[in-house]
């Protein structure tokens, strides 16, 4: 015969062994220490086995080194005399007994003083006819029966319905980036003054000897200024200019209003953000597309720059695109800072499933 044991199993088929062999060795003391047989088995620490060796037609000894053996007596000595057992709980208080026979006729009293004479009192009705004999005095009263049993405990009251969940609103859409700001328009140059009439010549004088040079006259006062001439005509289109420096990052457009909240569904919205990139300065554009998964449905997305700039230093970015793509997912492509410092850039975009 084999059994499987852990060590712990076998303590435990030990001790149970043990245990029996002392609860019937109390009856049989005096027989059992001639009779006792010494029984042997190996114990197997790597499956936990236990079988038994030095019987007929199975082995010695252990099969291997690593078994171990053991060996106990089949009835062992006897156990010391057990502590006496707490006192049992009281009896059930007995049946009530039956009521006690009627006790003997006391004996009659003693005549009591005469008593003084009353004043004649009216005549009286005939009597009714005399009452019984007197009973006996009342047996003792008999023992108190036992209580009753208790009640069985009313049912629970149902539970009150529970409170129903409040809807929970949705996010607010992030609002979309301001268009970079386009720069102001030169003002218009003013028109010249139109050029005065030219005075007709006056006649030829007769020669004369040229006289000496007198001297040069006093500076004569300022004549009034013109009035506005005429807008000229339109000129032709000029060539198109060089293109001019690139413009700084328009203000973020005010955050739009919250929408209502949505009714309560099996819809939830999650978040997915691209890896946190770094937008070094005077670095090539830099396109991210993040992708919903999980099965996912896009339904917005945007961008988010963290940045300490040193003192005095701007934050010049140019974001070419920020919007929906064409794989369900989000694309922003943005320049990264002509100066100041670099910056930490990651995409998102918000799904719905």
């Amino acid at each position: 015969m084999i059994c499987r044991f852990t060590s712990r199993h076998l303590t435990a088929v030990l001790m149970s062994t043990t245990f029996a062999l002392q609860k019937t060795h109390a009856q049989t003391a005096a027989a059992a220490s001639d009779s006792s047989t010494l029984l042997a088995a190996c114990y197997v620490p790597a499956t936990g086995t236990v079988y038994r060796v030095g019987l007929a037609g199975l082995p010695t000894n252990c099969l291997a080194r690593t078994h171990v053996r053991f060996a106990w007596n089949s009835v062992g000595p006897a156990g010391r005399q057990g502590e006496i057992g707490p006192a049992g709980s009281p009896g059930v208080s007995g049946a009530a007994g039956p009521p006690g026979s009627p006790g003997a006729l006391g004996a009659t009293g003693a005549p009591g003083a005469i008593g003084l004479q009353g004043g004649t009192g009216p005549t009286g009705t005939a009597g009714a006819p005399g009452p019984q004999g007197p009973i006996g005095a009342a047996g003792a009263i008999g023992a108190i029966g036992p209580r009753g049993l208790v009640g069985t405990t009313g049912a629970t009251g149902p539970q009150g319905p529970a409170g129903a969940i409040g809807a929970t609103g949705p996010l607010a859409p992030m609002g979309a980036a301001g268009a970079t700001g386009s720069p102001g328009a030169a003002g218009p140059q003013g028109v010249p003054g139109a050029t005065g009439a030219v005075g007709a010549s006056g006649a030829a004088g007769p020669q004369e000897v040229p006289g000496a040079t007198g001297a040069p006259g006093a500076a004569g006062a300022a004549g009034p200024i013109g009035l506005q001439g005429t807008a000229g005509a339109t000129g032709a289109t000029g060539a198109t200019g060089a293109v001019g420096q690139r413009g700084l990052t328009g203000v973020t457009g005010a955050t739009g209003p919250q929408g209502p909240a949505g009714s309560v569904g099996s819809l939830s919205l999650f978040t997915v953000d691209s890896p946190a990139l770094v937008l070094r300065v005077g670095d090539a554009a830099i396109t991210v597309a993040v992708e919903c998964i999980d099965g996912g449905q896009m339904i917005g997305g945007g961008y988010q720059v963290d940045a300490s700039p040193k003192s005095g230093a701007s934050m010049e970015l140019v974001v070419l695109r920020n919007g929906p793509g064409e794989k369900n997912d989000w694309v922003v492509t943005i320049f990264p800072p002509s100066g100041g410092d670099d910056l930490t850039f990651r995409a998102y975009a918000r799904c719905m499933k």
